[in-house]
């Protein structure tokens, strides 16, 4: 719920570029909401793959230096162009229910966006907009950030690459519960998985070409677009 006491006053508060990786992971470790695509280590990754990555802080002394946010900024160079584009996969990460804060992180990454020469920037807010359907139980919290990014010229992309929607499943209740709880057409074909003599195993790099090959017979199939496979391959053992 969105609170409406007092917001505290940051003064001076600025994004700033973190240079060392074990800061980083401090501070994701201290912040809500933070997610595995805005680790060092993805940006890292992201970086053998035409992109800089530009990991930016918020810590003013109002918080006793303590980290407010984080946004993991990818940047990609338009060939031949003076201007990039920029994105924050699954971020900025901060507590969302503070409505100031949230002012705060928008425009300090329309600031970095200006200051790149971006033609864009795009966000992938780890925010719950609703649970359910989506309109069986809105978000507060997610309705009031949505209003805010449009008032201030924030656009919903009409090309989205992370998942819409998330399930979540409580490994706390018994097997039964969790298959109890499903479709029936689910229940049966795990079932019929077992029958079938199915196994579950962690996979290696040998069963690589195999995933790979399924992987883009299924993009031939169902019309969209994979990167090379050494993207996955790179990512897998990453």
């Amino acid at each position: 719920m969105i609170t409406n006491t007092q917001p505290p006053i940051y003064r001076a508060s600025t994004f700033k570029l973190e240079t060392s990786q074990a800061a980083w992971l401090t501070a994701l470790g201290k912040l809500p909401n933070a997610h595995a695509l805005q680790s060092w280590t993805w940006g890292s990754f992201k970086s053998r793959w035409g992109w800089e990555a530009l990991p930016y802080l918020l810590t003013v002394a109002e918080s006793s230096w303590e980290p407010l946010a984080a946004a993991l900024v990818l940047k990609r160079q338009l060939p031949r162009l003076p201007y990039c584009i920029l994105y924050v996969p699954k971020g900025p990460a901060f507590n969302y229910n503070d409505a100031h804060l949230r002012r705060i992180v928008l425009a300090e990454l329309e600031k970095v966006a200006r200051r790149e020469r971006a033609i864009f920037i795009k966000i992938d807010p780890e925010v719950v907009k609703g649970w359910g359907l989506e309109a069986e139980r809105p978000s507060p919290v997610g309705a009031q950030f949505l209003k805010e990014l449009k008032q201030r010229g924030w656009r919903f992309s009409d090309s989205q690459i992370q998942f819409r929607n998330t399930v979540t499943l409580d490994l706390n209740r018994s097997e039964d519960d969790l298959l109890a709880a499903m479709k029936q057409k689910t229940r049966y074909n795990i079932r019929l998985a077992g029958r079938k003599n199915v196994i579950i195993r962690s996979g290696t790099p040998t069963d690589f070409p195999m995933i790979a090959k399924m992987y883009q017979e299924t993009a031939q199939r169902d019309g969209f677009a994979i990167r090379p496979l050494a993207y996955y391959l790179d990512a897998w053992q990453s």
